[in-house]
């Protein structure tokens, strides 16, 4: 009962403070390869009619599309080969979906064709909340068969910018997501003890604060649990079965 008031009564302002840790970026020196980093990118279209959740970055990306006129959702799946992504209905009762369009990383934006029910048109979307320069990042990451560290580059000249220590993470993947619908891409990784179930997997947190230019611990995020999934539509942020309005950039527990 006092899990679910806690639950029920969280406020959590974003960005936190860091944590800080004794372990040095030097002692940990082996590095991780091929690690999933999957983008998630939050657009709407110019007229405002889609809302296109976009996982890019990876060879297989995979998208939901929002209709707000029809209020209906396309699930989609394909590839992605550079900035050219294809995308296909994952559905079978959409058998010619398709979303073919070039991304442009720096900006988040998307030139697409949308073919659908046997109509083709021109669709460019737009991120959710522009920022203009907003830092591109790449990333290394090291450890022993545990993420222990990561490297944030600069992409412009792969200069380090920041290392991330002081935890340890599975080694699958890390995902860049705006956590707090700022417009600035956040990190989550999967903690090292892992879950039976997705809803019980904790994660841990880095939120981008862009007064200090920095990524900073989010220990408050790290005692929900549940693989953590941005709604673009309604502009909420989900932990497993855990459902946070963001407002003002503060996380307020959605009861209904």
């Amino acid at each position: 009962m006092k899990k679910h008031l806690l639950i029920q009564s969280l406020v959590l302002a974003l960005p936190v403070l860091a944590l800080t840790s004794t372990a040095s970026a030097n002692d940990i020196n082996t590095e991780l390869k091929s690690i999933y980093v999957p983008v998630h990118r939050v657009m709407m279209s110019e007229d405002g009619r889609y809302f296109l959740e976009l996982k890019s970055g990876i060879w297989n990306p995979s998208a939901r599309l929002h209709d707000q006129v029809l209020n209906q959702d396309y699930q989609l799946s394909g590839l992605q080969k550079g900035n050219a992504i294809e995308l296909k209905g994952s559905n079978a009762e959409q058998p010619d979906l398709q979303l073919k369009g070039e991304l442009n990383s720096k900006l988040g934006s998307m030139s697409s064709q949308l073919l659908l029910d046997g109509w083709q048109r021109k669709i460019h979307f737009q991120p959710l909340i522009y920022v203009a320069n907003r830092p591109t990042f790449n990333f290394k990451f090291y450890g022993h068969n545990l993420i222990q560290r990561v490297d944030v580059l600069q992409r412009s000249n792969q200069q380090l910018y920041q290392s991330l220590v002081g935890f340890n993470a599975d080694a699958s993947q890390m995902q860049y997501i705006d956590l707090n619908f700022d417009g600035y891409f956040d990190l989550a990784l999967k903690a090292a003890t892992l879950a039976e179930n997705e809803n019980d997997q904790n994660y841990l947190y880095w939120i981008y604060n862009p007064k200090t230019a920095q990524f900073q611990r989010a220990a408050a995020l790290e005692k929900l649990q549940g693989t953590p999934y941005v709604d673009a539509v309604k502009q909420e942020v989900h932990f497993g079965t855990q459902r946070f309005k963001v407002k003002n950039g503060l996380l307020h527990a959605v009861t209904d």
